[in-house]
């Protein structure tokens, strides 16, 4: 019968897991459109505007949506007010992996498939976002889980 207890509360558990994950996944979802949004609207405007070489745009816009995207899920996702420079650093890391991937995307694109860069643009931040947040919740947000029962 306590084996039964167990059973029940270990399921218990694992879809209270999978809800708080989903939680996570959204907010951190919802953050990356926010992100991803202004990564887009300075890459347009660094390209357009200023006409800075699409590459060195690219770079410069992915890192304030990465700087973006890390300040609104320390403050509203994970919540985490500790380590916060060490926790940074592997955000940032994590999301320069990225942007070499949407680097190598963008020049594919551009350069071969001429393909206009915005619209390259647009399909290199479709590339990596799961595998950003599988990254981030294990390594930079790791340990910010609150304890619910011991």
């Amino acid at each position: 019968m306590e084996q039964m207890f167990r059973c029940k509360d270990i399921a218990h558990n694992i879809g209270a897991r999978i809800k708080q994950d989903n939680i996570y996944l959204f907010r951190y979802a919802f953050i990356g459109v926010l992100g991803a949004s202004l990564d887009f609207i300075m890459f347009a405007f660094l390209t357009k505007t200023w006409n800075i070489y699409y590459i060195y745009a690219n770079m410069v816009s992915v890192s304030l949506g990465i700087s973006n995207n890390f300040i609104f899920n320390v403050l509203f996702n994970f919540k985490v007010r500790n380590n916060i420079l060490g926790r940074f650093i592997k955000f940032y890391s994590i999301g320069i992996l990225g942007l070499g991937i949407s680097i190598g995307i963008l020049y594919f694109l551009v350069e071969i498939m001429q393909i206009n860069a915005l619209v390259a643009k647009v399909i290199t931040m479709f590339s990596v976002p799961l595998i950003q947040f599988y990254l981030n919740k294990h390594i930079t947000f790791k340990g910010y889980e609150e304890k619910k029962c011991e």
